[in-house]
């Protein structure tokens, strides 16, 4: 101990004497490291950290699909979740919920306030063992028809709105209009499903289930214990078979599969599905940075290492055997490394709060993001062997090296082809990495680029949009509730500032999937349709899924969603008129390639009786453009319109207002207008559809501005490292130029004898990282959009960048060394 001490004090010295290169170096694995911390720290919080709940590896969420139909991940209707807790042999207990529009929240002397709901089967809680932390979770026979008014709050709900009552369960509070008694309060910790601020029990009737085409429900199930995923998948697809034999009509078409199917997904990777990628790619990038700055400090150090070795070699002769020069140097190493992560870790700290403010509102458990114990444990391990990495090199050139000679030749440094090869090899390695990267953000910034040009059907500029849902209890019939919005349209119209004002029952870009059965009148068409419905008795009429929205008039218009054909709605449709639709270009350009839609035929939704003669068609008036329903990178599926007050059972809406003023500044008009009709009504996801839009690419964009900060990084150091090796290699050999221009030699000569040095380095390190990038690009491809992973503008401007940069890294040192003086060059040592 007394001689690490004694190696640490001496290290210390010996690093103050050389201020400059400390500071480089300490800078440089500083960089390095910190931005290796803070990317750990969110991929830790995101995708390592184990969910919740006990033995959460055992949790799986169960989907339907319809690949034919273009569902694929659907929910679960009732009949199937009946049937699916009574054959399942996988599960020890499953459990069924649904994540609801969120409910109105009213009490004495305090505003309406939306708050995120969801409801569940009482099992839920079983499957995920938890408890609550006050009161209690339901009881299966709360979990039934007529007796589900119960309610459970979470944490932040308690404290926020009853100010963490400890007597809350002896209460009953009112949600859309309806009395729920209080039986618990979970615990702070449990964050199923997002931010759900309250559940009440489902309530599903055995006796009576819906529809089978009523797809709502979602699955979750905790494994047996011991049984693999693969024996899981068996179960789910030999349930999925037994349905389709039982009812053909439904999950098969002409006795043809339709790729009807039922599989499971951890719930780990439930979650974290959409990031993943992203966040590996972004932690190999920066491990790449490191490895970068790690090829540069080790060129630093072999350049110093040469300039010592007059110093270890008189050590050496004073009887310091290889393992103590050896250990005394690598101790310079680790205190270097040890240093440059401490200012790492201040840089992570800042840069994971850059990293929370640039984060979506999605990111999985984004508020555990932060510098704690596994960062700390991560970016301490990260310095040990960074400076192992790059000190073991230089440490062993100079402790292989001819000491004896050393001390004959003065001190001059005796740094032979070995040590140029490895420096050569550490920049041609810097710069195949740096190429790799680079042309990872090109590729990004190239399809964030198509991203922002896509056509998002709709115009979005001046836009304010704002949700509502009515109680069903003050709201129990479609009159009621069209009227309503009928008349807060008229008063939102009348609004200064309001150019035109209209709601739809589904908002682009929500990322939700909401699809309605549409029945098409014409036959000729019918071939093109996707399956068949089978109705009370023997009417099976052929249907398909698509996205069916319900919107009043003026909801066109003010999101400007383009009119290809016909006309849009008027305040004349109603429940007494002829019964309308419009559908979007992808429906008409489907079904009616060569022909005019308008005046086709089609239904939503309902077969009423086993006659098809029954079912209310609705008159096609007007063809608009597509829109982005899901994102922008999505295509989605067909799109159809039909008026509100022709719909039944909408009960929320989302108003969309186009202003010729600031669309924030009517928001307290909004609200008013909403109190005079109902004071006790909330209104909620107030935004304009520009920050909708933006929100929409905040992931992507966060992808990107990280990868460029790091590209970007990697270049300047892989510069830094051209120059660093050229510099040196001048300096080499300043006698070898002195010569040369004594006997003749042009500027031009030594310019080509340097440059064309450094520039043969860059040559291969492009060449091999063009392999790497090819690689690497087909590798991450699903993160682009509208770009082949081998775009050769791409490739080829970022190789043009990195040669230009290169080439100016070689020149600075290439000038030096033409004004070298012949009569100074011939002394020098």
């Amino acid at each position: 101990m007394e001689t690490l001490l004694k190696d640490v004090r001496f290290g210390i010295r010996t690093l103050a004497k050389s201020p400059g290169f400390t500071s480089i170096v300490v800078l440089t694995l500083a960089l390095g490291i910190g931005a290796n911390a803070a990317i750990f720290s969110v991929v830790s919080a995101v995708l390592l950290r184990p969910l919740p709940y006990p033995h959460s590896e055992q949790l799986v969420n169960v989907w339907g699909k319809m690949d034919s139909e273009g569902l694929p991940k659907n929910w679960t209707s009732d009949p199937e979740w009946w049937e699916l807790k009574d054959t399942q042999q996988s599960f020890s207990n499953v459990a069924a919920y649904s994540l609801g529009d969120g409910l109105n929240l009213t009490a004495e002397g305090k505003d309406p306030v939306r708050i995120a709901a969801a409801q569940s089967t009482a099992s839920l809680f079983d499957v995920l063992e938890t408890n609550a932390l006050v009161g209690r979770v339901f009881s299966p026979e709360e979990d039934q028809p007529g007796k589900n008014q119960v309610a459970l709050l979470s944490y932040a709900l308690w404290k926020s709105q009853f100010g963490g009552d400890p007597q809350i369960t002896q209460k009953s509070i009112r949600l859309d209009d309806k009395l729920y008694s209080i039986v618990g309060v979970l615990p702070q910790t449990f964050a199923f499903a997002g931010k759900q601020e309250i559940w009440t029990p489902l309530g599903l009737d055995r006796a009576k289930p819906g529809s089978r085409g009523s797809h709502y429900l979602r699955v979750l199930g905790r494994t047996k214990p011991g049984l693999s995923f693969h024996q899981v998948g068996f179960d789910l697809d030999r349930f999925a078979k037994q349905l389709a034999r039982e009812y053909p009509n439904y999950y098969q078409r002409n006795g043809l599969d339709i790729g009807w199917g039922v599989y499971a997904v951890p719930l780990q990777q439930e979650l974290t599905g959409n990031v993943r990628q992203a966040l590996l790619v972004l932690l190999a990038a920066v491990f790449f940075v490191l490895l970068i700055a790690c090829a540069n400090v080790a060129n630093l150090l072999l350049v110093r290492a040469s300039s010592r070795e007059k110093e270890v070699s008189i050590r050496a002769a004073m009887g310091a055997g290889a393992w103590r020069l050896g250990r005394q140097l690598l101790t310079e190493n680790l205190l270097l490394a040890a240093v440059g992560g401490t200012l790492g870790l201040l840089l992570a700290t800042w840069g994971v709060e850059a990293i929370k403010v640039l984060s979506p509102d999605n990111l999985p458990n984004a508020g555990a993001i932060g510098v704690d114990s596994q960062v700390l444990l991560f970016t301490a391990l990260l310095s040990l062997g960074t400076g192992l990495a790059f000190g073991l090199v230089p440490t062993f050139r100079v402790v292989r090296s001819n000491l004896a000679l050393t001390l004959r030749e003065g001190g001059r440094g005796t740094a032979g082809s070995a040590s140029h090869r490895v420096r050569n090899a550490l920049v041609v390695s810097e710069i195949a990495l740096a190429l790799m990267l680079l042309v990872g953000a090109g590729l990004m910034i190239r399809s964030f680029q198509r991203l922002l040009e896509v056509n998002p059907g709709f115009q979005p500029d001046h836009v304010l949009v704002t949700e509502l849902s009515l109680p069903k209890n003050r709201y129990p019939n479609d009159t009621k509730s069209n009227s309503f919005y009928r008349e807060l349209m008229d008063k939102v119209q009348a609004m200064p500032g309001v150019q035109s004002v209209g709601a739809v029952s589904e908002l682009p870009l929500n990322g939700e999937y909401s699809s309605g059965s549409v029945f098409l009148e014409d036959t000729a068409v019918q071939s093109a349709q996707r399956t068949t419905f089978d109705g009370p008795g023997s009417a099976i009429l052929p249907y398909l899924e698509t996205d069916a929205r319900a919107a009043t008039s003026g909801y066109l218009e003010s999101m400007k969603i383009p009119l290809v054909r016909g006309r849009f709605f008027t305040a004349g449709e109603t429940a007494e008129s002829q019964y309308v639709a419009i559908v979007d270009t992808d429906f008409a350009n489907r079904f009616w390639p060569n022909s005019d839609p308008i005046g086709k035929r089609l239904a939503f939704d309902t077969v009423p009786d086993s006659n098809p003669k029954q079912i209310r068609w609705r008159t096609i008036v007007g063809v608009v453009g597509h829109v982005k329903q899901y994102a922008l990178d999505v295509k989605g599926r067909e799109q159809a319109y039909f008026p509100l007050a022709q719909s039944s059972g909408y009960l929320q809406m989302t108003l969309a207002v186009r202003t010729t003023v600031a669309p924030e500044s009517v928001t307290g008009a909004i609200r008013e207008a909403v109190g005079t009709l109902d004071k006790d009504l909330p209104v909620f996801g107030v935004a304009t559809m520009d920050r909708l839009l933006a929100n929409s690419m905040a992931q992507t964009k966060l992808n990107l501005i990280l990868l460029v900060l790091f590209a970007l990084l990697a270049l300047v150091l892989a510069a830094v490292g051209i120059y660093g090796v050229m510099s040196y290699a001048v300096s080499q050999r300043t006698q070898e130029i002195g010569i040369r221009l004594a006997i003749g030699a042009q500027t031009k000569d030594v310019l080509r004898m340097v440059v064309g040095e450094g520039m043969l380095l860059t040559v291969l390190g492009v060449g091999i990282g063009l392999i790497g990038a090819l690689v690497m690009a087909r590798l991450i491809s699903s993160l682009f959009f509208g770009i082949a992973p081998h775009d050769p503008v791409t490739f080829g401007a970022i190789t043009v960048l990195l040669a230009a940069v290169a080439f100016f890294a070689c020149y600075l040192p290439a000038r030096r060394a033409t004004r070298v003086d012949p009569l100074v060059a011939l002394r020098y040592e």
